[in-house]
């Protein structure tokens, strides 16, 4: 369970109604810093791309860079969509922008949700 430092409060999108993308409980994806410090939680695909959203692309970027697949493995393990995965994984491996991949994240996410 991720602790909170004296006055941050962890930005959760909440979602009372279960969704077919919401993942178990203790599977939910934690946006990080470079400084190992949560910033959103997300417990489904829907809070997911809502967080990519609104999050710094600084904190969306930390889970791409070098070998990290988080959102990949995330997307792959827990909301169990090996066909989102491999978009993910395409869109980490284009040579852009950092807001041109947050964009395209974006893009496919929304695609997967409203097919």
């Amino acid at each position: 369970m991720p602790s909170k430092s004296k006055g941050f409060k962890i930005p959760v999108i909440n979602s009372h109604n279960m969704s077919e993308h919401s993942v178990p409980p203790g599977k939910e994806f934690y946006f990080k810093t470079h400084d190992n410090r949560i910033v959103a939680i997300a417990r489904s695909l829907e809070e997911f791309r809502d967080l990519l959203r609104e999050l710094q692309t600084e904190a969306v970027l930390f889970h791409l860079r070098d070998n990290r697949n988080d959102f990949e493995s995330w997307v792959r393990g827990a909301v169990k969509d090996d066909s989102l995965a491999d978009q993910i994984k395409a869109i980490k491996e284009l040579d852009g922008n950092p807001e041109m991949i947050k964009t395209k994240l974006c893009q496919a996410v929304d695609e997967k949700l409203e097919a």
